[in-house]
């Protein structure tokens, strides 16, 4: 299911935030509009899945109820987890538009809010859904509502992982307070060394709740591999090792300008 790996790329990101934000240059519009699209296919495949609940509620058919629930059930976990994605890339993009590296950091950050307003759309229906639980059963709806608020709990984690400044806007959260608390502790943990073994060992968490609280079924993968492959797609590919893994500033002063040049960007390196 790759709806951990939409959390799994949430963490990495966050995770070396700062980094990616200070090595970032401007973006395609092309790479841009990827994403966009991306996830507004996606975004229109959940909308028609929920609608069908409301059709199927609308029709008084209980055995079309008990039928959407069984068959959805994982998009309803794809859209809860998908938030994780969103607030983290939007976060990145309005940290990308303070650094102001690029002109073109404002193009990144306006769509990557509008991406996370279409997100918030999606996650409050199916709070909504939830609410009224129609023909569902009772385990499942326990079931969601956990992953729903752990997966807000681990999104102020995330946010506030981005950037540890304590100055930056922290806009793209569920509670502030919990986020500025977040910030504060990592901030306050002691040497970068420290604060990246937290973050593993936090990251490592995270991801066993995902999978403890999701079903076994599948969901739109296709749709989130896109949106994946596109998150990916506004970062430039230099910043990240041959595992898929960002490189930290200090690795990134280390290598090259750009992948096609050959000169070391480093003074070390020089003759």
């Amino acid at each position: 299911m790759n709806r951990l790996a939409l959390a799994d790329l949430a963490a990495s990101l966050a995770s070396h935030g700062d980094s990616l934000a200070i090595s970032q240059h401007e973006v395609s519009a092309e790479t841009i509009m990827n994403y966009w699209s991306a996830f507004r296919t996606r975004h229109e495949q959940w909308h028609r899945v929920m609608a069908g609940y409301r059709d199927a509620k609308n029709s008084g058919s209980f055995p079309s109820l008990h039928r959407w629930w069984d068959e959805y059930e994982g998009v309803l976990d794809d859209i809860l987890v998908s938030e994780l994605l969103t607030r983290v890339v939007a976060t990145l993009g309005s940290v990308c538009e303070r650094t102001m590296i690029d002109e073109g950091n404002d193009r990144v950050a306006a769509v990557t809010h509008g991406v996370f307003h279409s997100q918030l759309d999606a996650s409050y229906r199916v709070g909504q859904i939830l609410l009224e639980a129609t023909a569902a059963p009772v385990a499942m709806i326990v079931r969601l509502n956990r992953l729903r608020h752990g997966v807000q709990r681990w999104s102020d984690w995330l946010v506030a992982r981005v950037t540890t400044f304590p100055d930056a806007h922290i806009d793209y959260c569920v509670d502030q307070h919990r986020a500025q608390a977040f910030r504060a502790e990592l901030r306050d943990s002691g040497d970068s060394r420290f604060r990246t073994m937290t973050s593993w060992l936090m990251n490592a968490s995270m991801r066993e709740m995902i999978q403890r609280r999701s079903s076994a079924t599948p969901g739109l993968e296709d749709h989130n591999k896109a949106v994946i492959a596109a998150a990916l797609g506004l970062f430039r590919s230099d910043l990240f090792d041959d595992y898929g893994v960002p490189k930290s500033h200090w690795l990134m002063s280390l290598g090259v300008d750009s992948p096609n040049n050959s000169t070391p960007a480093h003074p070390v390196f020089e003759s």
